[in-house]
């Protein structure tokens, strides 16, 4: 992710993506079209504002069912100020499997081409992840990167390719 953030850059060989040189492409456009969620970490704001950053036509309702999708709904109404509730960025009021939720709530509201999931969703009980997996599957455009460090996926969701990488000494 550090790469195709232009975090760090390659010292040598090339990066393709699609027969397409790395460099070709703008920097804000891989930004904007490849979402990575990797921890639990957030950005201080509104929980409104972290779900809807950048994307001004969501309305309040919308916002609820996404969260009721990722089942942060009731928790987040019971806040004195809903989903205008402060974060800050230890994710307080949160705890760490919330923040995974809001993460995905976001990556859903905003659909980017590619989602890169680090072995975060494996966090969640194995309903809640079947379920936002089927929503992204069945009723989203986006391709998902599920990276997970156990032989066991987790999940009851059918990838339409799982690669199973190990490393050996």
């Amino acid at each position: 992710m550090q790469l195709i953030s232009y975090l760090i850059l390659p010292n040598s060989g090339t990066m393709k993506f699609f027969a397409q040189n790395y460099s070709d492409f703008d920097p804000q456009n891989l930004r904007n079209n490849i979402w990575s969620i990797e921890n639990d970490d957030v950005f201080s704001c509104s929980i409104k504002e972290y779900l809807t950053h950048g994307f001004t036509t969501i309305s309040n309702t919308q916002i609820y069912n996404i969260l009721e999708l990722v089942e942060l709904d009731q928790l987040i109404s019971s806040f004195s100020n809903g989903i205008d509730t402060l974060v800050i960025s230890n994710g307080y009021p949160l705890n760490s499997e919330q923040i995974i939720q809001l993460k995905l709530a976001r990556s859903i509201i905003h659909q980017p081409d590619l989602l890169i999931v680090n072995n975060v969703i494996n966090k969640l009980p194995h309903d809640l992840q079947n379920k936002i997996l089927y929503y992204i599957k069945l009723h989203t455009k986006i391709t998902l990167l599920n990276i997970c460090y156990s032989s066991d996926i987790g999940s009851k969701v059918s990838y339409d390719n799982v690669i199973k990488l190990a490393v050996t000494n």
